[in-house]
């Protein structure tokens, strides 16, 4: 299968357009013409254009000329059998990701597709043509970026293309569920860990049923697909089926409450140290969670946030902990409770030698 590579993928941009690979996108070939690349024999799984069976793909100055049965060429470049192959346009990447200072590859473009970065719908609108098969949206830089959520939606509405909203680690709350494909996008997924609770591997998928049903052609059973890597087994179904079961009708208010009072315990400890400086804060969207931030005064308190990083990682029991060069970050979440008092403990030891 041909691939491209993300444009730009490391600038700070944060909607994609994929567009896919095989596709008309030229004229129809005429008797015995010479082409680039021919690929016969493979399964073509194209749902825009309604086709689902063997075909064999014509391919000439980078351009899709024509899907056919047995197609008639005077001359080709080169010629695949992809028998018992699927030929695709790289259909849906559930669970991708961008991550800064990786391979330009590595994680986007890995289903056949060919992305391009906006920032603003002027670049949008001018991005899209008739091979555009997606508007992937980044729901955690919704407050960040230049186009918003319902505007991207109505974007994909004003052109005819399904938009999809990534809200990989957007729950709580447990209406955000429903609320993006109330909201209008044709598809939104969510990752089966972080709020859920369910298996890591597993996910959520959500929104119109025939592009579920298309993404599900690179599932199981069928081998030789994109998503054979991805594959989720049986049994993480029915812990993803029970963790959402789970999840929907569990007690939010209460679980609130505890994840409050854990913060402030850790936060007075914390705080209760010369110089440090607690900060009890709610990110907007990802990981939507009472959270704590720790600062200090390093002429009071000497060793900096990446040394008390390490220090409780390497303590026992081992303490995870996030932020960067100038702060402490912690989350209670995924704590049991009673957890909060050994890490409010360790903490203020932790802080205290260094005073």
């Amino acid at each position: 299968m041909l691939r491209t590579t993300c444009l730009n993928p490391f600038e700070s941009r944060y909607y994609l357009l994929m567009l896919p690979l095989f596709l008309f996108s030229g004229n129809p070939l005429s008797d015995a013409q010479s082409i680039d690349l021919i690929i016969r024999n493979g399964h073509v799984i194209d749902p825009r254009n309604e086709i689902d069976g063997v075909m064999d793909v014509a391919i000439d100055d980078g351009k899709i000329v024509e899907v056919a049965e047995k197609l008639s060429v005077d001359e080709a470049g080169q010629e695949i059998d992809a028998a018992g192959l699927y030929i695709t346009p790289g259909l849906i990447d559930i669970h991708g990701h961008i991550f800064w200072g990786t391979e330009d590859h590595a994680y986007l473009s890995n289903c056949g597709v060919k992305i391009i970065f906006v920032e603003n719908r002027r670049e949008l609108e001018a991005a899209i043509n008739d091979q555009t098969a997606m508007l992937w949206f980044l729901n955690a830089n919704n407050n960040r970026g230049q186009i918003k959520d319902e505007e991207w939606i109505e974007v994909g509405k004003k052109y005819g293309i399904p938009t999809m909203n990534d809200c990989a680690a957007d729950v709580p709350p447990v209406e955000n569920l429903w609320k993006y494909t109330d909201m209008g996008f044709d598809l939104v997924c969510f990752s089966g860990g972080k709020g859920i609770r369910g298996p890591q591997s597993a996910g959520l998928l959500l929104g119109r049923r025939d592009l579920i049903a298309a993404a599900r052609l690179h599932a199981p059973p069928r081998g030789n697909t994109i998503g054979r890597g991805m594959k989720v087994n049986k049994e993480e179904v029915l812990g993803m089926t029970i963790a959402v079961e789970r999840y929907v009708n569990h007690d939010h208010e209460a679980d609130w409450k505890l994840w409050e009072a854990q913060i402030q315990l850790i936060a007075d400890a914390a705080g209760s140290v010369p110089g440090v400086e607690p900060e009890i804060h709610v990110p907007d969207i990802a990981n939507h969670v009472p959270s704590l931030r720790l600062r200090w005064d390093e002429r009071k308190v000497r060793i900096t946030p990446g040394e008390a990083r390490e220090s409780l990682r390497n303590g026992h029991p081992s303490i995870e902990t996030v932020g960067g060069s100038e702060s402490l970050d912690i989350t209670t979440w995924m704590m049991n409770p009673g957890e909060e008092r050994i890490v409010a403990m360790r903490v203020k030891e932790i802080l205290e030698k260094g005073s």
